[in-house]
């Protein structure tokens, strides 16, 4: 670490930690995420693990079971008395959250057994309630990072996150590190049927109160570049995917099109069942856009009309610079068996832009299929190189490798 870096104040390098956090893991970059996190958690003095204790989760349970806690301990005594005191100066912005509703069966949080809430306090321990708002951050952080690392759509993923969210809204904190944690709590919940609607009502009231007057401004900026909270756009946006999730599609189209994102307008329109309007709508697009046109709108026709002219056309009116458009149609050549295409296609998308681990993968596949294994595992290395990660693309390098009679480095491959 920068001598520069060790000079300043704990707290800062917390944050700046954070904020560090969020590009590494934007990139797949896990193991620097994870670590950045765990520095900034030494840095503010506490561990973060979990517990297991006695009680209920539901409103008609008639016995205990075991619910799964946070345990935050202290490392630093010292230092959280400092955040204690400091937390008291911290305005209760509880009345963001949305509660469930009075019909559901379900707790706000689990009640504890008596014995539990009885137990003589632990010195060595943090309550949730005494967390200052730069620890909120950077768990905040944690929680991204366990989004993007733990498979989407598994029971273990919601209850692994839900310990973290219910721990920091037990208190009030600042405006948007407060606002940045419903909307974690949103994303959890969206998949889960009994949270469903609380989910959606409170990505609802987190829009409704964005542009909030009784909220000073210096309070909404204060942690920033820390959180990575997103503008208006950008919460409408989050509402309309969970809309997506659940399948009300007219209602993520009304969203987006408020905002002028015309290609997820389109998409949702599609998904909605209303084929003709979607396709007209785009029509209209392109026609409309004069000088700078949206090749990606154009992708879209190509989807919709399935037709794959559509992204040749999008390729040669861009003048080769629109990499969505060779992606669709290496893909179409793919699932035509014309592997060579496909592969000569994502060759030219990839000269863009290489972030892609998915169209490394695919160009890897369509080179094992005519048995070019040397691009083959040029292609799968790029893919697990971006993100480590990639099972099926670590099993088909060591496929290629074992087909080139390397059998010390499909060996590696497979540990």
């Amino acid at each position: 670490m920068p001598q520069e870096l060790k000079q300043m104040h704990s707290t800062n390098l917390a944050l700046l930690l954070a904020e560090q956090s969020m590009p590494a893991i934007q990139f797949w970059k896990y193991e620097l995420c994870e670590e950045s996190i765990n520095d900034a958690l030494a840095f503010l003095g506490i561990t973060v693990d979990f517990e297991g204790k006695l009680g209920r989760r539901t409103k008609w349970q008639q016995f205990d079971v075991a619910q799964l806690m946070l345990d935050i301990n202290k490392t630093d005594a010292t230092m959280q008395i400092q955040k204690k005191a400091e937390n008291k100066n911290i305005k209760d912005d509880s009345q963001l959250n949305v509660d469930h509703d009075d019909e559901s069966i379900i707790l706000e949080q689990p009640a504890l057994n008596l014995e539990e809430q009885d137990a003589a306090p632990d010195l060595t321990k943090l309550r949730a309630e005494d967390l200052s708002t730069e620890q909120k951050i950077v768990i905040c952080a944690y929680i991204n990072y366990l989004f993007k690392s733990l498979p989407h759509k598994d029971e273990s993923t919601f209850e692994r996150i839900r310990p973290y969210t219910d721990a920091c809204l037990k208190a009030g904190t600042n405006f948007l590190v407060n606002s940045k944690l419903l909307m974690q709590r949103s994303k959890n919940e969206i998949l889960r049927y009994k949270h469903m609607e609380r989910s959606l009502a409170q990505m609802q009231e987190l829009i409704d109160q964005f542009r909030d007057q009784k909220t000073l401004g210096a309070a909404k900026l204060e942690y920033t570049f820390a959180i990575g909270y997103p503008m208006s756009w950008g919460i409408k946006l989050e509402l309309a995917k969970n809309y997506e999730t659940v399948g009300i599609h007219m209602s993520a189209y009304e969203l987006v099109k408020s905002v002028g994102l015309d290609e997820q307008a389109v998409k949702y329109l599609f998904l909605a069942g209303r084929q003709t309007q979607a396709i007209e709508l785009a029509d209209e697009l392109v026609k409309d856009e004069g000088e700078v046109k949206n090749f990606n709108i154009m992708c879209l026709l190509g989807e919709m009309k399935r037709d794959h002219t559509w992204f040749q056309k999008a390729w040669d009116e861009s003048d080769g610079k629109c990499a969505k458009a060779m992606r669709n149609l290496g893909r179409y050549y793919f699932f035509e068996n014309m592997y060579e295409k496909s592969a000569e296609c994502y060759e030219l998308s990839l000269k863009l832009n290489k972030l892609y681990p998915e169209s490394w993968f695919t160009m890897g596949c369509s080179y094992m299929k005519y048995g070019n294994y040397k691009r083959a595992i040029y292609s799968f290395a790029n893919a697990v190189s971006i993100d480590e990660r990639q099972q099926t693309a670590w099993a088909n390098l060591a496929n290629c490798y074992m087909a080139e009679k390397r059998h010390f480095e499909a060996v590696s491959c497979c540990e």
